[in-house]
């Protein structure tokens, strides 16, 4: 099946049958898949929805026959009540990825990406992570017989270490930051002519987290605001492009306000859009926060995720890790869910946001609940008093 590719920085196009990495006309790293209208427009929006695969028909996989999944997708909108009338929110509601095969929505994002390596015939492949991305990506390639290399720092969480190793993967453990991490699993990669990950850049794993938007337009009425942590910001591309096809074919009015939350020990993005600057930002060398999953100090998508920001009437928002803690345990408190400290980061400047009177009580608010607090228990608990 052929697909189409455009290209974000010059906007040209071209038709291929599998995924490439560099834009013809202009070299760009920066590509993302197209669709044609009618297809989008004939595609049942308000059906229930089990799985992400249920968008088959919109995602940029040739045959189901090479779908690698474990059912993810297809997770719960839960009205946030108790803590909505603490804080003066009447609909806020949270995404809740808790359920997926690793217990975070980077199953998403490994789930399409890996089905499209087995649908090439890839045998290996290298990436870098810090820990939910990189379990995702185990299980994916173990189920897939794909054999998985990962580059993880020193700093990664000794449990989602060892889940990587339990589902099989190569995994290299190096006193490097996640950025340095990545610099030498491309290497690695291209010194054995292995496959390597995108990371921000792969169009695979934004069409892998459009789906979220495509799910929670059918969850609720509309969405006002989305709020989510950011890392690199693979997480807001898809969703703002998933809120733009539906925007795009009449199924919804606008997309929502998009909010991208940074820890305040490393918060580079937050930084340079404070200093009006949309284009280029100061990289982080040291991050000084806990939270090692938002610990991303060189996010390379920025100046996409400034447009998003732009496009949609959003913001960049920064806490500091008692904010997020302090959050976490206050979802868990009045609403018995208990979550991820990134997610904690998103929480915690909604709840700001609410107290300070930036969010109107009857919007529609909907935070991604990006992981299972289950997921780094030990770290949780150490840090939550």
């Amino acid at each position: 099946m052929q697909q189409t590719l455009v290209c974000r920085d010059c906007a040209s196009r071209e038709t291929v049958r599998h995924p490439v990495r560099y834009c013809k006309a202009c070299n760009s790293e920066w590509l993302k898949y197209a669709f044609e209208e009618d297809v989008i427009c004939s595609f049942e929006f308000g059906h229930s929805v089990n799985t992400l695969w249920n968008f088959f028909d919109l995602l940029p996989i040739a045959s189901r026959k090479n779908v690698v999944s474990f059912g993810e997708g297809g997770t719960p909108v839960t009205h946030l009540q108790q803590l909505g009338k603490c804080i003066g929110l009447k609909r806020l509601y949270i995404k809740d990825e808790r359920g997926g095969n690793t217990g975070s929505f980077k199953d998403r994002g490994a789930s399409v990406a890996v089905s499209s390596l087995k649908e090439r015939g890839v045998r290996d492949f290298v990436y870098s992570s810090v820990g939910n991305m990189g379990a995702a990506y185990a299980a994916y390639c173990a189920r897939a017989l794909i054999r998985a290399h990962a580059f993880v720092p020193a700093s990664a969480p000794r449990q989602k270490v060892q889940e990587m190793e339990l589902y099989g993967a190569k995994v290299f453990r190096l006193n490097k930051t996640y950025d340095e991490c990545k610099a030498v699993a491309k290497e690695y990669a291209q010194e054995r002519g292995f496959e390597c990950e995108m990371g921000t850049r792969d169009p695979l794993r934004v069409e892998a987290k459009k789906t979220i938007a495509f799910e929670v337009h059918q969850q609720l009425p509309r969405v006002d605001r989305f709020f989510q942590a950011a890392s690199g910001g693979t997480g807001f591309l898809g969703y703002h492009k998933g809120a733009q096809e539906l925007q795009m074919n009449g199924f919804i009015r606008k997309p929502a306000r998009v909010h991208a939350v940074q820890a305040a020990g490393c918060c580079p993005m937050y930084s340079a859009y404070a200093r009006g600057n949309m284009e280029t930002y100061t990289p982080v060398h040291k991050p000084k926060t806990h939270i090692t999953t938002l610990a991303t100090g060189n996010p390379i998508g920025y100046r996409h995720v400034a447009q998003v920001i732009n496009e949609t009437g959003g913001s960049f928002e920064r806490v500091t890790d008692q904010q997020a803690f302090r959050a976490v345990k206050q979802l868990a408190k009045t609403e018995g869910i208990l979550v991820d400290a990134a997610t904690g980061v998103a929480l915690a400047a909604v709840i700001s946001m609410a107290k300070s009177g930036a969010i109107s009580p009857l919007e529609y608010v909907v935070l991604n609940g990006g992981s299972h607090g289950l997921r780094e228990f030990d770290f949780l608990t150490h840090h939550i008093k």
